[in-house]
């Protein structure tokens, strides 16, 4: 039998031990760990529908009707009629032909990078991106070339040595995530004299963010009445040719 006391105590030593903590309350703005009240700042739940009673009353109905579970992959016989009625609407909300949605951003980049990318191909990543987009290379069976954090030339530099046939994807995390530091790029030339607009940009797009939030979040109480648990989804869409390659090209169970 394996031993991993050794490598345990060693964790703890560097302060890298993880504990796991048992929430006794739903996932809400506040939640209660060990009969104390505590703010919550490590959620997910972004537009606060994880504890919303229309939801929860919606998902009630459901799980009546349809049960607690799908019973197998969406491939096989776990395609639910909710599952076509959620991405009808929201296609028809995107105005595009066809949409897809995963259960989580892990399950995304799994199935999206391992349809495109092939063991014919280069994927070309961050070496600061998420596990996620690497687990989806390494099951592509695609090449993987690293460059460093938000290094353009370093990026070019393995561009330019790359065959074209096979230079078939790259990967760039933006934004922030629970495990890797997002980023964009650094311009390179006359960066001082963007700073002011770059950060007016980036408040209007913070506000028009908020406000798509919140119609967002109206739209789909309003609009669905479907079971959506903490709505920790990842929507893609698309023409529905592109989105029939992520259903039957991902290389996991869909």
């Amino acid at each position: 039998m394996l031993d991993f006391r050794d490598e345990l105590d060693m964790l703890r030593a560097r302060g890298l031990e993880r504990k796991l903590c048992c929430i006794s309350s739903a996932c809400d703005r506040y939640i209660r760990i060990d009969n104390r009240k505590l703010l919550n700042l490590c959620s997910n739940n972004y537009l606060g529908l994880a504890n919303d009673s229309r939801i929860k009353n919606a998902a009630v109905k459901a799980i009546q009707k349809f049960g607690a579970g799908a019973g197998a992959s969406r491939l096989v016989t776990g395609s639910n009629i909710l599952h076509k009625r959620l991405e009808e609407k929201l296609a028809d909300f995107k105005k595009q032909e066809a949409c897809l949605v995963y259960s989580s951003g892990y399950s995304a980049n799994l199935g999206i990078i391992s349809a495109l990318a092939d063991r014919n191909s280069t994927v070309f990543s961050d070496r600061l991106n998420h596990a996620s987009i690497i687990d989806g290379i390494i099951l592509s069976r695609a090449e993987m070339a690293r460059y460093p954090h938000k290094d353009v030339a370093a990026l070019e530099k393995l561009l330019s040595n790359q065959k074209p046939a096979t230079a078939k994807a790259g990967c760039r995390q933006g934004g922030k995530t629970s495990h890797r530091q997002g980023g964009v790029p650094p311009r390179r030339q006359n960066q001082k004299k963007k700073i002011k607009s770059v950060v007016r940009e980036w408040v209007e797009s913070l506000i028009v963010a908020l406000i798509l939030a919140l119609f967002i979040r109206q739209f789909i109480v309003q609009a669905f009445k479907i079971p959506t648990g903490s709505m920790r989804t990842t929507l893609l869409e698309g023409d529905r040719i592109l989105v029939n390659k992520f259903i039957y090209g991902a290389k996991i169970p869909f």
